[in-house]
């Protein structure tokens, strides 16, 4: 009779035990991380930024002259990139990818002297 009780005893004590580590372990566990919500930009912020764009816009420079690519050929257009100033029998084939790639996106000129340098410089 105490073998059994004591059986009973360490097997209720084993029980316990396992019950105890599960909660404790089932606490520790964290579920799932809650969803963060962003705040709302202020209309404070808003302006604040609109007001930098505008400002970081302001200081680019103007131009006068757009160097453009067509037909493999350099184009120099007006400010208004419609208005062509000159066409030029500058032929593609001789300059770097890197100025091609400028080119079929418009190079921007701010005045003569830049355009005549520009110009000599791949005219030769």
């Amino acid at each position: 009779m105490k073998k059994t009780t004591g059986i009973c005893l360490f097997t209720v004590l084993i029980i316990a035990c396992v019950t105890a580590g599960t909660v404790f372990w089932w606490n520790k566990v964290p579920e799932s991380e809650p969803e963060q919500v962003l705040p709302e930009p202020s209309e404070v912020q808003i302006a604040s930024e609109t007001e930098e764009l505008l400002a970081s816009m302001q200081t680019q420079k103007s131009y006068r002259y757009l160097l453009v690519e067509e037909n493999g050929v350099l184009i120099v257009y007006e400010s208004d990139g419609e208005t062509v100033l000159l066409e030029t029998n500058i032929r593609l084939h001789g300059l770097s990818d890197e100025t091609k790639a400028l080119l079929k996106a418009g190079i921007p000129v701010t005045d003569e002297q830049e355009l005549y340098d520009f110009l000599e410089s791949y005219s030769s």
